[in-house]
């Protein structure tokens, strides 16, 4: 098979190659797995294989497995495109397959100028299978594919990220697949994924969470964004505001077991989904959700919402009721998981500092210029941290914030201030989160909080191309900030204190 390569076969690949009918909407688990068949039959005549993996990207981020469903049990990682894909990301896949004892393997991404949007992979127990003209015709295939694996990268971004697309269950199948579910899934991202693959056939939504509450409701987090969701930014809302939205409004309603918002706009003052990517501003018509308990203790909230108003049903509700019931205590579980990491982090800011760490301390202490501290500092984190550049965020009064650079040392009532809702570190000056993970430009952000007396006063901002261990990352910032964070605060403060108007003098306010 030579695929374009040969003329007289050119044209026949061009009108076998099955191509998915993205503009219809998501294809049914029937549809999917039946034109993943036809794909592996067509491939297998020229390229004889065991297995024709294929996987698509969803604009949002993750990574959803189109077939075959077998694969979705023990599935592989599978590498996400930054927006392409490495060759060495494609090798370590294929890697993974030899291990597995499969003598010929070749992964090819489907991609766009824009993106990669899907990922093909080839294998076959006989070593030496697949050569140069193999690969060309497996890459021909992947242009082929690229613009419906488009279409359904963009429609998998509104419906939820399933780890693999299931088959719809009827109500009389739900309870037990929602059971399995909950028992199977290994983390909580894959929790999330699997709760919206079994239930987008059954309940009319755009957008599905699970907020889990972590010690107790002073912080939240959103168990579908994994590591590559997390990436987006969530600067206009944060799951802490619709949380805090929530609460209000099923108080208002008197507790109902299930609450509904009819005209989302109108009662959250527009409040968005939070890290909606770009291309999916987040807009919400209408939302149903039910808190989660277990025993009398919440555990937080099932979310689900929809662009147009007014549009769940009353069985909406009792799918949705049933949902939670039966997830609560695995989110219960993830919950305490996920409180165990925000402790490993602030112990790791807490252990005994390293040597890098100690001599930023005696930098701080030492050097009268502040710029030249912070030159010094980054070359002490480089040591622990590699990164490109380092940048610190201060709050100025209840909502603004303004950035400080070691070579932007000027007065803070010179530097330009941005809103709180808008900077990407707003999670973390919220203190829902320690530290983020997120994109901003060309670069990774690490972002973790700088305390004085246990109140979050900024942020250190740490830029590099990726950072191939974040929570490890994050411990060793966090020591270099608890450094930092009292010589930024004086700084805060002075400018406070400059910006307040004099107070007139008068004979009450200078008694001897």
């Amino acid at each position: 098979m030579t695929g374009p390569t040969n003329p007289k076969r050119a044209d026949r690949w061009e009108d076998q190659v099955p191509i998915l009918d993205a503009a219809a909407g998501v294809p049914d688990p029937v549809a999917l797995a039946t034109w993943h068949m036809a794909m592996s039959t067509l491939v297998a005549g020229e390229l004889p294989h065991e297995i024709l993996a294929l996987w698509v990207f969803p604009s949002r981020g993750g990574v959803v497995l189109l077939g075959p469903e077998a694969l979705a049990q023990g599935q592989p990682a599978v590498p996400e495109p930054r927006p392409h894909l490495t060759q060495d990301q494609l090798f370590e896949l294929e890697e993974i397959f030899r291990r597995a004892k499969y003598g010929s393997v070749i992964a090819v991404p489907v991609r766009t100028p824009a993106a990669d949007v899907g990922l093909m992979l080839l294998a076959a127990f006989q070593p030496g299978r697949f050569g140069a003209a193999e690969a060309l015709s497996l890459h021909w295939i992947a242009r082929r594919l690229a613009l419906s694996m488009e279409g359904l990268a963009g429609l998998l971004a509104s419906v939820g990220q399933q780890a693999a697309i299931e088959p719809a269950p009827t109500p009389e199948q739900l309870p037990h697949a929602l059971s399995r579910a909950a028992v199977e899934a290994p983390t909580a991202a894959d929790l999330v994924r699997r709760l919206s693959g079994l239930l987008h056939a059954l309940v009319p939504y755009d957008r599905l969470e699970i907020v889990a509450a972590v010690n107790g409701m002073n912080a939240v987090t959103a168990l579908g964004s994994g590591p590559a969701r997390r990436r987006w930014n969530a600067a206009g809302s944060t799951w802490a505001d619709v949380v805090r939205f929530l609460e209000t409004e099923r108080d208002r309603a008197g507790a109902p077991a299930v609450l509904v918002i009819e005209d989302w706009v109108k009662e959250s003052d527009d409040l968005a989904w939070p890290g909606a990517p770009a291309g999916h501003p987040g807009r919400i018509g209408s939302a149903i959700a039910v808190k989660l308990t277990l025993g009398g203790d919440r555990v937080g909230w099932l979310i689900a919402a929809h662009s147009a108003q007014n549009v769940f049903r009353p069985a909406d509700e009792d799918v949705i009721e049933l949902a939670a019931r039966l997830i609560a205590p695995r989110v219960t579980s993830f919950r305490l998981e996920a409180e165990l990491h925000m402790l490993e982090g602030r112990l790791q800011a807490l252990a005994a500092p390293s040597l890098p760490v100690l001599r930023a301390a005696e930098t701080m202490a030492g050097t009268a210029h502040l710029g030249e501290a912070l030159h010094r500092i980054g070359t002490e984190v480089q040591e622990l941290v590699p990164h490109r550049r380092i940048r610190y965020l201060l709050t100025i009064g209840e909502d603004r914030v303004v950035e400080l650079g070691a070579d932007s040392i000027r007065p803070l009532a010179d530097l330009p201030t941005v809103l709180l809702t808008d900077s990407p570190a707003r999670a973390v000056l919220d203190g829902e989160r320690d530290w983020l993970l997120t994109r901003v430009g060309e670069s990774d952000a690490l972002i973790v909080a700088l305390r004085v007396a246990d109140r979050i006063t900024g942020a250190m901002v740490i830029e590099a191309e990726s950072f191939n261990a974040p929570r490890v990352a994050a411990g060793s910032a966090l020591q270099f900030a608890a450094v930092v964070a009292p010589h930024l605060e004086l700084i805060r403060r002075a400018a406070a204190v400059r910006s307040q108007p004099p107070v007139p003098f008068t004979q009450s306010a200078h008694r001897p």
